[in-house]
Order: structure tokens, then sequence, then C-alpha cells
């Protein structure tokens, strides 16, 4: 990111890309889904910005990079940079005008994960896929007591870090977080930026995002601006449905998908959604993933700005390749299912929100 001329302010999202480059990037920054700006600060997340990232768990973190940057036209680092957790993981992000952030996700030290993320290890022993979701907070603190008074007990907040290839000393607390206790109820955890100015985000949000469209940084082949909505696969509904409307504080709205064979409930959450998805029978293909899978985050739309140039990009996608038709945004979208996607269904569509 350019740095601020002599003597004037730094924009408010060049601090922001500034500050998460320096807290999640293995070689870049940072950004979130974005659309009309929201007035209201919301009781779980308070000025957080709603979806942070899907974390997509792969076997091979350099095919599935050559998949989502070469196939799918997301923006990657070049190979071989990876950022490094002291977990025993590594990884790679594609980052989003809107501030989100899709980041694959791979196994460097199997000790290191066994001893303490072993749910990441189970997970990859059956298949790849999305393992888990961040929500954004402006603060973790406040975040786990919401989680304690609504009954959803939480632990944390936690700091975490990560190393990058240019880092000379060891790398300090970047973030914190918040985990659910196990079992967890839903497929998502929470993730507040120690060095971000989270109060100045909120107010100039659609000035924001309108500059870091217009960044190269954030110019995507794909023209893709943020992840607009997490798809969660759900076995029961009425329980399933229960536990989002004490978590985000609103009633969802129901409607069918006959591309996926669902029935499916949204829940509006900051700028996003958050989509419950329960199959209508199991031959359909959200019933073939739920049956594969289990229940967890099942695919992620993505907001672009151009659909042409989608759609012939992913010409080049292996039969049966894409489906066009209704998504769970539009009725235009492009849907790339999860055998091409490394377990992570993706609906292309076109901006508004």
């Amino acid at each position: 990111p350019a740095q601020a001329n002599k003597g004037t302010v730094m924009p408010a999202w060049r601090v922001r890309l500034v500050a998460m480059w320096l807290a999640v990037a293995s070689a870049a920054a940072g950004a979130q889904p974005a659309a009309p700006a929201t007035s209201a600060v919301h009781p779980l997340l308070g000025m957080g910005f709603g979806i942070d990232h899907v974390v997509l768990a792969v076997r091979d973190i350099e095919a599935a990079r050559t998949l989502f940057r070469d196939r799918l036209g997301f923006k990657l680092p070049a190979a071989g940079v990876v950022g490094k957790h002291p977990s025993g993981t590594v990884n790679a992000s594609a980052y989003f005008a809107d501030q989100s952030y899709l980041e694959l996700l791979a196994v460097a030290d199997r000790e290191k994960v066994a001893r303490n993320n072993p749910g990441t290890l189970a997970f990859l022993d059956k298949h790849e896929g999305a393992l888990i979701a961040a929500m954004s907070t402006s603060s973790a603190a406040d975040t786990a007591a919401r989680l304690g008074v609504i009954g959803l007990p939480a632990k944390g907040p936690q700091p975490g870090t990560i190393e990058r290839a240019t880092d000379t000393k060891p790398a300090g607390p970047k973030w914190l977080t918040v985990d659910f206790t196990s079992p967890p109820p839903v497929p998502l955890f929470f993730i507040q930026y120690l060095n971000m100015d989270y109060a100045d985000m909120f107010r100039d949000w659609d000035e924001g995002f309108a500059e870091a469209k217009a960044a190269n940084y954030y110019r995507h082949p794909n023209t893709a601006t943020g992840i607009t909505a997490l798809w969660i696969a759900v076995d029961d509904m009425a329980r399933a449905s229960k536990i989002y409307e004490d978590l985000l504080g609103v009633k969802g709205r129901d409607f069918m998908s006959p591309a996926l064979g669902a029935n499916v409930r949204e829940f509006r959450v900051v700028r996003q959604r958050i989509f419950l998805i329960q199959p209508d029978a199991t031959s359909s293909p959200a019933g073939r993933y739920l049956t594969e899978r289990g229940p967890g985050v099942m695919g992620m739309s993505v907001e672009v700005q151009d659909m042409k140039v989608v759609a012939e990009r992913l010409k080049a996608l292996p039969a049966p390749g894409l489906t066009p038709g209704p998504g769970l945004i539009s009725a235009n979208s492009l849907l790339v299912p999860a055998s091409l996607a490394a377990g992570l269904w993706v609906e292309f569509h076109g901006a508004g929100r």
C-alpha cells in the first residue's frame, strides 16, 4: 500500500490496508465484504464488518493456489509464498475490496497441528473443504461476553499471529479470537485485529469500499470484490435457526433453491448474509454434500464487477462445470460445484447485495 504524503493524514482505508498487511497476510493486506453502510452497531459484532474470512482446508496448498488463481481467477500470492502459523499450518489468501478474504490453509508440520488443532487433521484425513469461517468483531471481549449472555459458551479472547517471509524477529500478537467450546454449535469463530481502527471503518465504509475497488491491489482477474454470504449445511433447520436467531439477533427468511435441491433460511448480518441449507432429498446436490461431509460451511457467494469476465474464465472448467441460473443471491449467478473448487461451493454474482 502507498504511504501517505508527508504532512497529510493517511485515508481510512489505506490505514486498513496497512493494518491487514501487518495483521494477517503472508504477503499482503486484507479486506472485507461491503455494500450500503449500516448505521447500527451490531449486538454481537459491535463495529465489526461482518464476514471476515472463509478457511478452506486443503491437502496441497500449491495445487489449491493454482486452482483458485488460474482456473477460478482469484488473485493470490506467488507460488511458494505462504504465511506460517505457530500451530503448524501455512496459508495463502485472496483479499477482497470489501475486507473479506479466502484463506487457503494446509498442514506444514503434522505433529504441531496434532497438538494444537487436531480437528484440522481429522477433517483433512477425510476430505478438503471449508473448515470454518470467521466473523469480524470490533471487541473480542464484548463478543465473548455476549455469547455467554445468550447461552453459547465460548473461550477467549485468545491472541494469534502469523510469521511472514519478511519478518526479521518473532511475530507478536496480531489479533484476538473467540471460539466456541467443543462441540461448537456453529462453524464460526470471531476475530478482532489489534491494530485496526474499527470506528473509522464503520463511519466511512462506503467511501472506503469504493476506493478499495479502484485500487490495483484488490483487482482480481475474475473481478471479485468480496464475500457476500456463507452457506452452512444443516441437518435440523429448526434447531439451527434458533441458534442463529439468538446469535445474530434477527429472524430468518425462507426460500427454496432448485439448483441445490434445498430449503434455505437467510439471515442478514451487517452487510452480508448467512444461508442455512437443508436438503429436500438425499439425492439432491445439497443432500449429497450433507451426507458426505455432515453439517458445516458448504459454500460462499462472491460479488464480481463483471459477470461476462467470470463466465469466459469459467469456460475452462471440466464438465459438468459451472451451473448457470438461480443462485442464493441472484437469479443470474454462476455456481461452481464443490467438486471443482476443493470441496467448496462458490456462487459468483453481479453487484448488488
